[in-house]
C-alpha cells in the first residue's frame, strides 16, 4: 500500500507474517485518506487506515545527516514529516516523496489493484497476451535512500571549554559544547534546559557567564522520533577571588591568617606565609621585621595575595596589611589593592595599625594573666580605632570602639579576640 503522486511513492507496508504465504501481504490497510502536502499534520501522521504500517518519508540532508526516506514503525502515528525533531506542527509544507513540488497524495493499494488476464495455451489466434498492471514505483536509486526502521535514539555528549579544575570548578565563563550522533536516520534536534528555565534547542555553542552552579539537562531527538534519555552535566562558575580573615592567637604568641569564600569555598585551616622576607621596620634599623606574603586560593583558583609587614618580640606584635592583591577568572588586579576603588577614585587601601600584646605569669596554672588587642585604621582625615582588654581576674574582655559616629563601650564575658577581614580591598574589624 503506498501514496502516489506523479512520482515517488511514499511507501506504507505491513511484512509478511510467518503463518501466511511470503507472497501475500498480512491484512490491507482501510483505504488512506489523500495527504496534503501544503498542509500536513504532524500529530494525524497518514491516517488511522495505516495503523499497524510502517511509512517512509523523505528527510533532505542537514549539516549532521544525510537524505533519505526515514521509516517510523506506524504511520498513523505522528510523523516528523519537516523532519526537525518534534511531531506537533500543523499546516507543515513539506515536500515528503522527493517528488520535487508539493502535491496532494492520494491512496494506491497495489494487492486490491493487480489485474490478470490471460488465454488458454494452443488455442490459435484466438489467445490473448497477459495484461501488465502499472506500477508507479521507486526506482532502485530511490531504494537505496530508504533507510531501516530506526528504533534507537541518538547519543549525545557534553564537553566544557575549558574544562573544570581538579575540584570540579572554572573561574572564567564556560563554553558548552553538545555532539549528538545517529547512526541510522541522523539527528534532527538536540535540546537543553538550563537551571530549569525550559527545554530550547541548543545552541552552538552554549555559553554561560554566570557565577554559580547551573544544572544543565539535554538530549537529542533523530528524525525517526526515537527520543534519548535525558542526560545531566554540572557546571560551576566562581569569578570572584576570596578573602582573608586575620586573628591573634595568644597561646602561640602569633597572628592567624584564614581564607573564605563564598562560593567555591577554600581549603580548611590557616593559611601558612608563601614567602617571608626579613627586613628593618623602620628607616631607623633599631628592629627587624617581616614582610609575609599570605596567599589565598579558593576552589576555583581565584587568588588573594595579602602582604603584611610584622614586628614580633617576646609578649608584642605590631602588624601593617601592606597591599591586598586580587586575581580572579585569569584576570590580575596588579596594582590595584582595593577592586572597589572603582566607585571612590583615588581611594586604595586604609592605613592600619594592629597590636596585639599579652602578660603571663611565672605560674604554670595561670600562665596567661593580660591579652591586649588594639587596631586603628585612617582614610585621610578620618580614622576609627578598636580596642579590646582582658584579664585573667575578671574574665571579662572590656571593648572601646571610637567610631565617626562617637566611641562605644561594652563588656563580654570570656576572653573575645578580635578579628580583622578583608572585604573587596577594605578592611572590617569584627569581635
Amino acid at each position: 500500500m503506498r501514496s502516489r503522486s506523479r512520482s515517488r511513492p511514499i511507501k506504507v507496508v505491513r511484512e509478511s507474517r510467518p503463518s501466511l504465504p511470503t507472497s501475500s501481504r498480512a491484512v490491507l490497510p482501510a483505504p488512506l485518506a489523500p495527504l496534503n502536502e501544503n498542509g500536513l499534520s504532524e500529530s494525524a501522521g497518514i491516517g488511522a487506515g495505516a495503523a499497524g504500517f510502517s511509512a517512509s518519508h523523505w528527510c533532505p540532508a542537514t549539516a549532521t545527516a544525510a537524505a533519505g526516506f526515514v521509516t517510523v514503525a506506524d504511520g498513523s502515528k505522528p510523523i516528523d514529516w519537516n523532519c526537525n525533531g518534534v511531531t506537533t506542527d500543523n499546516n507543515v509544507q513539506f515536500d515528503v516523496n522527493n517528488g520535487s513540488q508539493r502535491t496532494n497524495l492520494s491512496g494506491f493499494n497495489d494487492w486490491v489493484n493487480i489485474k490478470f488476464k490471460g488465454g488458454l495455451v494452443g488455442a490459435g489466434d484466438s489467445t490473448s497476451l497477459p495484461m501488465d498492471t502499472p506500477v508507479d514505483e521507486i526506482t532502485p536509486e530511490q531504494a537505496q535512500q530508504v533507510l531501516p526502521v530506526d528504533t534507537t535514539p541518538p547519543v549525545t555528549t557534553e564537553a566544557q571549554a575549558p574544562p573544570p579544575n581538579a575540584n570540579g570548578w572554572n573561574n572564567t565563563n564556560v563554553v558548552v559544547t553538545l555532539t549528538a550522533t545517529d547512526d541510522i536516520s541522523g539527528v534532527a534536534r538536540t535540546e537543553f534546559d538550563l537551571d530549569s528555565a525550559g527545554l530550547q534547542v541548543a545552541p552552538t555553542p552554549i555559553v554561560i557567564t554566570a557565577e554559580g552552579v547551573h544544572a544543565l539537562q539535554f538530549r537529542s531527538i533523530d528524525r525517526a522520533q526515537n527520543v534519548e534519555p535525558t542526560k545531566h552535566a554540572t557546571i560551576r562558575i566562581d569569578l570572584t577571588p576570596p578573602e582573608a580573615t586575620i586573628r591573634y592567637d595568644p597561646a602561640k604568641h602569633e597572628i592567624v591568617v584564614t581564607g573564605r569564600d563564598a562560593l567555591s569555598g577554600v581549603a580548611p585551616g590557616p593559611v601558612t606565609p608563601a614567602s617571608v622576607i626579613v627586613v628593618p621596620w623602620n628607616d631607623f634599623g633599631a628592629d627587624l621585621s617581616e614582610i609575609r606574603t599570605y596567599r589565598i586560593v579558593d576552589l576555583a583558583g581565584n587568588v588573594l595575595d595579602l602582604v603584611m609587614k610584622v614586628r614580633r618580640e617576646r609578649y608584642e606584635m605590631e602588624i601593617g596589611i601592606l597591599t591586598l592583591h586580587y586575581a580572579a577568572g585569569g584576570q590580575s588586579d596588579a596594582g590595584n589593592t582595593d577592586p572597589g576603588k572603582q566607585d571612590e577614585p583615588g581611594k586604595g587601601l586604609v592605613k592600619n595599625t594592629i597590636e596585639f600584646g599579652q602578660l603571663r605569669g611565672p605560674g604554670e596554672e595561670y600562665p596567661l594573666l593580660a591579652v591586649d588587642q588594639e587596631v586603628r585604621l585612617r582614610q585621610g582625615e578620618a580614622g576609627t580605632s578598636f580596642a579590646a582588654f582582658w584579664d585573667v581576674l575578671h574574665d571579662e574582655t572590656e571593648i572601646v570602639e571610637h567610631l565617626t559616629t562617637g566611641t562605644q563601650h561594652h563588656e563580654k564575658h570570656g576572653i573575645d579576640l578580635v578579628q580583622i577581614r578583608t572585604d573587596r580591598g577594605k578592611l572590617i574589624v569584627e569581635e
